[in-house]
């Protein structure tokens, strides 16, 4: 399982949940033992700073490679603006299930 997998999916938990997903229902969409996600992050709330992080730098590189590009400056900013209000498009995941387990 790579560590990126595992954002993924905890970043589609966050977007569809909030934080009240747990790492068992987690574990059990990637299927692997929670185990497994531990070895890699020491507590959710270090994955989930993770997931974070990660989803401002694609932000930000999202505006450099607008800004870098060829387009008129009025586009450039109408593409920015639709970047900010977008955010991050949510990855395609498997559906959480909610199995009443908590953290």
């Amino acid at each position: 399982m790579k560590k990126n997998e595992i954002l993924e999916q905890a970043l589609f938990y966050l977007s569809t949940n909030g934080i009240k997903f747990t790492m068992s229902q987690l574990a059990t969409s990637l299927q692997i033992s929670k185990k497994t996600i531990y070895t890699m992050f020491d507590s959710k709330e270090t994955l989930l700073l993770e997931v974070i992080d990660n989803s401002f730098k694609e932000i930000k590189k999202a505006e450099k490679d607008i800004i870098d590009s060829n387009l008129e400056l009025e586009e450039k900013i109408s593409q920015i603006q639709g970047e900010e209000e977008l955010g991050q498009a949510k990855p395609e995941n498997k559906q959480p299930e909610n199995n009443g387990e908590e953290r």
